[in-house]
């Protein structure tokens, strides 16, 4: 069993290496603070290491940072300002738990907005189809907020925190359920009452300044699709 969990943390640290985990313009994934270069690889690994060696690596938290690339859309007739973001991180990281048979079991939400940027009279959402996150919306935005936004434009940044609870799709699953691919959890049953959260966070990476934070809310589907 020593042995096991020696060699589990070897091949861990031979596709991951401890280094800062941020750096401008770029995108980092972390796991346990640890910087993962090569996120494919790591699932890949998930998919074919002994289950011993994998588990210790379930309900890790994982943290993703993308900044540089995020782009401002502004509607001047009826001050609504798009933040399109690059969703590329969802080739590796599946964030919505949507089942086979289309049951909604995703709660989405902001939770805080920043009147410095936005106005005080500003609303938010974010389009996603409950596959995929495309871009942050957020209305009642003035010219004036909606300059000063963009001219932060590539320093804008995004970044996500959650932890992994299995695989699906190829993809490292930030939720619970029972139809994930070498899940952490043997017995669906235990997922009963269980949640998990997702943090969605957009910043200005000059100043680490938040412009806005969101949640996910997945709840688990344990049988029968509920």
């Amino acid at each position: 069993m020593i042995y096991r969990r020696i060699l589990a943390f070897i091949i861990f640290f031979v596709i991951c290496i401890t280094i800062p985990s941020y750096s401008s313009g770029s995108e980092t994934y972390t796991i346990n603070g640890n910087t993962l270069l090569l996120p494919y690889k790591f699932i890949s690994w998930w998919y074919d290491c002994p289950s011993e060696q994998f588990k210790h690596y379930c309900e890790s938290r994982i943290h993703y940072k993308n900044t540089g690339v995020t782009i401002v859309n502004y509607n001047k007739n009826n001050q609504t300002l798009k933040l399109i973001i690059d969703d590329s991180f969802e080739n590796m990281i599946s964030i919505f738990n949507h089942d086979e048979k289309k049951l909604k079991h995703s709660i989405l939400k902001p939770t805080y907005l920043n009147e410095k940027y936005f106005g005080s009279e500003s609303t938010t959402s974010f389009a996603s189809n409950k596959k995929t996150l495309k871009y942050f919306k957020f209305s009642g935005v003035k010219q004036e907020n909606y300059q000063t936004i963009k001219s932060l434009e590539s320093g804008l940044g995004f970044e996500l925190e959650g932890y992994i609870f299995g695989l699906t799709n190829g993809k490292l699953a930030l939720y619970s359920s029972k139809h994930l691919q070498r899940g952490c959890r043997e017995n669906p049953q235990s997922l009963e009452g269980k949640k998990s959260s997702i943090i969605l966070r957009l910043f200005n990476s000059l100043t680490d300044e938040t412009l806005a934070t969101y949640s996910i809310i997945n709840y688990p589907s344990t049988s029968n699709g509920v």
